[in-house]
């Protein structure tokens, strides 16, 4: 009788035992799928704002290459005025020697016949 008493308490110590050890393995094998969804989640935000700033440094790249178009249109159109205004002055100019040159030589004419 005192055999199988023994036997119980030895068979419920080994059961507690394995309980326990099925608890703890549970828990670490549930804390491990924890930290690799927490991982995978960290990874995911991580991928998320990589494309953010990809997308930022595309729409940044492109203001930036449409603004120096439109600076250099800008410029260039400027130029082009400048440059036509310059040779529209040029244009008076030699207009108006001409006409000085005329006025001396009638001026010349003149003081010649005189």
């Amino acid at each position: 009788k005192n055999n199988l008493m023994e036997k119980k308490k030895k068979a419920k110590i080994e059961s507690c035992a394995l309980d326990s050890i099925v608890r703890y393995e549970t828990t670490c094998t549930e804390n491990e799928v924890r930290i690799v969804a927490s991982d995978q989640n960290i990874v995911k935000r991580l991928d998320h704002s990589m494309q953010v700033s990809q997308n930022r440094l595309e729409n940044t790249r492109e203001k930036i290459h449409s603004n120096l178009a439109n600076k250099l249109d800008v410029t260039s159109s400027s130029n082009r005025d400048i440059i036509g205004l310059q040779m529209d002055a040029n244009e008076e100019k030699d207009i108006k020697l001409k006409v000085l040159k005329k006025r001396l030589i009638e001026v010349k004419n003149n003081l010649m016949e005189k």
